[in-house]
């Protein structure tokens, strides 16, 4: 399936944070969103975003980004994974030529989205090639509220 950049899931299997934070023992570890337990720079609502266990060191499975080769051109794209049911987090890819200014890539990007057991693993592919002299990307997460 394809569709714009900003994606949000609302397929229920962790609701929230806390039912996620209820899912791990952090052996006194801090449960707040903003503490990173294992000092390796993920904090807690990043691991949420990307179903991480709380408190491992391992980092496989935070959004990596690659150039896929399509008729001799460079086309940038980032791969994460996403429990279902999360549907407080968007997840925004952006692109920027200096590093300052940050541009919502929605327009042109293609989404692949692949059910992998409890995990929804997505691809976020630029419908333009990589423009000469490179650029940067990031993937920006921000919290969705509903009324």
């Amino acid at each position: 399936a394809f569709g714009c950049a900003e994606i949000t899931r609302s397929i229920k299997y962790v609701d929230s944070y806390d039912a996620w934070a209820d899912a791990f023992p952090f052996g006194g570890q801090p449960r707040t969103e903003e503490e990173d337990p294992d000092g390796r720079g993920i904090p807690n609502w990043l691991r949420y975003a990307f179903h991480l266990d709380p408190v491992s060191p391992d980092r496989a499975g935070l959004p990596w980004f690659s150039l896929e080769t399509i008729n001799g051109n460079l086309y940038p794209q980032v791969e994460f994974q996403v429990p279902f049911g999360v549907d407080d987090v968007a997840w925004v890819w952006e692109h920027s030529a200096d590093l300052t200014q940050w541009t919502e890539m929605a327009g042109n990007t293609e989404v692949e989205e692949e059910r992998e057991g409890s995990l929804l693993r997505l691809t976020i592919r630029s419908a333009d090639p990589l423009p000469p002299g490179g650029h940067f990307f990031r993937l920006r997460m921000s919290r969705v509220t509903f009324p």
